[in-house]
């Protein structure tokens, strides 16, 4: 998912484990230790600022926020087609507040 065409897709596939992750009350800080990754990396997954996503990676998100990739993927797909307008400046918001959390 490191093309530039999937660019959008990963974002929402990102935001789908924030999403996720909030659910489930998890900090970023859990996540990562959850799935041996660092809270920086989590925070530049969940903002679509981590290139090279890989199958591996979201398995082991996946398995980490006790869902599938697939369950994320679909979540991601719904994300997508709504992320418009308002939507894409609500979408900025969840990426600042993102960042403010991983600080």
């Amino acid at each position: 998912m490191s093309n530039t065409s999937d660019a959008p897709m990963a974002k929402m596939i990102g935001l789908a484990v924030r999403a996720r992750r909030r659910e489930l009350d998890m900090t970023q800080s859990e996540l990562a230790e959850r799935t041996g990754c660092s809270k920086p990396q989590i925070c530049r997954f969940e903002t679509y600022r981590r290139a090279n996503l890989t199958v591996s990676f979201l398995e082991r998100m996946a398995h980490a926020l006790d869902t599938t990739v697939a369950e994320l993927v679909r979540q991601a797909e719904g994300r997508r087609f709504v992320v418009h307008g308002e939507a894409q400046a609500r979408a900025s918001h969840i990426e600042a507040e993102a960042e403010a959390e991983a600080e």
